[in-house]
């Protein structure tokens, strides 16, 4: 399906879960890990669409509402990025003409309040964890079998969920949101993403830079990666690990069928629509 709106490229990858495609630093790191940590169960997601929305990045405005969110974490929040490099106050690379966000929408006020983005492989740009870590075709190591003809890879990062939400008064009084909103943000966006990839995506195998502990708590809720490389010093000790679609796809609808359901059906509609509505507009 998603192969009629960006090309695919078949070629060896890791999806990373923390966006290590720049150096981030000790303190969103270790933010990162506590994230995941208190949130890889999928229970907390079943009343999520009840407030919110998941948007696809579909149309350049949507994907400049991403931007502006990462650059309110990257770069005012928490100094990662030189603000003065995006004077349109929007934080991108290269590798964003290969990506797809995905946004956390706010039903009543209309706000977008996180993001992370999922990056398709490209010939010229490939992968942005390339740049620190020279993965092999570790496909071949998974247990199930696996045709090497057919293996796409991505990677998704820039994880972005901001302290300060305007427009969200009704949860904390306008002050920075409690953290248990901003980890179910987190979590949706994470298994928003888990979802793209088992439903929209033609990626047949994806790959993970994570420590041990990461790969117990998505064990722990059934996303099963299998250990495909020795551990490695890379901002602590990490592994690469491998899971294919198809368990993706079975661990989603064993643990969070509804949570799944929902959100395969609200990315088709919009697919749906943003197809018809290039289709008005060239023969306008």
């Amino acid at each position: 399906m998603w192969s009629t709106i960006v090309k695919q490229s078949r070629i060896s990858g890791i999806i990373q879960l923390y966006g290590v495609d720049k150096e981030f630093g000790a303190e969103l790191y270790s933010r990162t890990n506590k994230i995941i940590d208190n949130t890889m169960n999928m229970t907390n997601l079943s009343s999520f669409y009840e407030n919110y929305d998941l948007v696809l990045g579909l149309d350049s405005e949507t994907k400049k509402e991403s931007y502006k969110i990462r650059y309110q974490v990257y770069c005012e929040e928490w100094h990662l990025e030189p603000s003065l490099r995006y004077p349109d106050h929007m934080e991108t690379d290269e590798f964003d003409v290969n990506s797809i966000p995905i946004l956390v929408k706010h039903k009543a006020s209309g706000n977008y309040i996180g993001t992370i983005r999922t990056v398709l492989g490209s010939e010229n740009l490939g992968l942005p964890f390339e740049r620190y870590f020279q993965a092999k075709k570790m496909y071949c190591g998974l247990s199930e079998k696996v045709d090497s003809t057919e293996h796409v890879a991505g990677e998704f990062s820039r994880l972005a969920v901001p302290k300060y939400i305007d427009g969200l008064n009704l949860i904390n009084n306008g002050q920075p949101h409690p953290d248990k909103v901003g980890r179910l943000f987190s979590n949706a966006l994470y298994f928003g993403v888990f979802s793209y990839i088992a439903h929209c995506s033609d990626i047949s195998v994806s790959y993970a830079l994570m420590e041990e502990r990461l790969h117990r708590r998505l064990r722990q809720v059934g996303i099963e990666f299998e250990q495909v490389s020795n551990f490695i010093d890379f901002k602590g000790k990490r592994a690469a690990f491998a899971i294919s679609k198809e368990k993706i796809k079975h661990a989603l609808m064993a643990n969070a069928p509804e949570f799944y359901e929902a959100t395969a059906a609200s990315f088709d509609s919009q697919i749906i629509a943003h197809h018809q509505m290039n289709a008005q507009q060239h023969t306008a």
